[in-house]
């Protein structure tokens, strides 16, 4: 009896080897080795390090209603307005919904793929002309089948590639908070141009309007010094003090052409000064 059980005994010992050996060489093969960023040799610290946080880099978040800190009610009501109707954010997000869809189809090769079919057939028929002449009964036929596929990932190309689809996904949530940043920049800087402009037109309208009121009052006091030194003002002054007055006749003296000559040129040189 001994002897009949040590053959089977050493046969169950080395099945038992074997398979530990196989799933230690395909557990070896399985997956690649993960990404491990090279070494660069850098200082434990700088000086200028000190009192500054390091930074973690969060594009895939939000980046918060941070436009509410000009408290401005319309730039509000149009920031809020870009992600619905700007294009490049409605791409982006077009794209973010493409890899997440992408990584759900990469993690459904884990699972095993069944197919199943059913048919029905139902069929019957005449007798042909040599026959009897009877006819044959309808008769019904049923046809099910049931698939079942799975590739195992012994490779590991499954697994490597859900991680590079999540990646992606990851890569694509970036890029859409990047897209809706810079739109609401865009859109902050052009209205606060916008507000400058407008101030600026609000300035130089009261710029003319003030050049126009001194225009104004320089005109009526430029008339008003012309008409006070009219010569029919003179004249009337003049009839005025004369017959106030009691007129006394003059009688003129007499002036040489040389006389007459010089307070000619007098009287031109001080008309050009």
């Amino acid at each position: 009896m001994a002897e009949t059980l040590k053959p089977s005994l050493i046969s169950r010992h080395k099945r038992k080897t074997w398979a530990i050996c196989a799933i230690a060489g395909l557990a070896a093969f399985s997956v690649g080795p993960n990404y491990v960023r090279p070494p660069v040799e850098t200082p434990p610290a700088y000086k200028e390090a000190q009192g500054w946080k390091q930074a973690e880099p969060r594009d895939e978040r939000p980046r918060g209603n941070w436009w509410e800190v000009f408290n401005d009610a319309q730039l509000d009501a149009l920031v809020t307005q870009v992600a619905i109707t700007n294009q490049t954010i409605k791409a982006a997000e077009a794209r973010v919904r493409e890899a997440r869809a992408l990584t759900q189809a990469a993690r459904a090769a884990f699972f095993p793929i069944v197919t199943a079919n059913a048919s029905a057939t139902r069929s019957g028929g005449r007798a042909g002309a040599g026959t009897s002449g009877q006819t044959s009964g309808a008769r019904n036929s049923y046809n099910v089948s049931l698939d079942v596929n799975w590739e195992i990932d012994l490779w590991g190309r499954v697994r490597r590639t859900v991680e590079a689809s999540e990646a992606t996904a990851e890569a694509s949530a970036a890029d859409l908070e990047s897209a809706k940043l810079s739109a609401q920049a865009q859109l902050a800087e052009d209205y606060f141009l916008l507000r400058a402009q407008d101030a600026q037109i609000r300035l130089l309208n009261d710029t003319v309007g003030a050049y126009e009121r001194s225009l104004l009052s320089a005109s009526g006091k430029c008339v008003y010094t012309l008409a006070s030194r009219s010569p029919g003002s003179a004249h009337a002054s003049a009839r005025n003090s004369s017959a106030s007055s009691k007129w006394t006749p003059v009688r003129p003296m007499p002036v040489s052409t040389s006389t007459w000559k010089r307070s000619g040129r007098s009287t031109r040189a001080a008309a050009a000064a």
